[in-house]
């Protein structure tokens, strides 16, 4: 699910670094205790 949520679709349309989107990804799991 979080692949495809807008945030991601926004950060893989190449206005981002690999690793910026390194670190979104692994921020999205510290928070993924909803």
């Amino acid at each position: 699910n979080v692949f495809w949520s807008p945030s991601y679709f926004l950060a893989t349309s190449g206005q981002v670094t690999l690793d910026a989107l390194k670190r979104y990804v692994e921020s999205q799991g510290e928070n993924d205790a909803d």
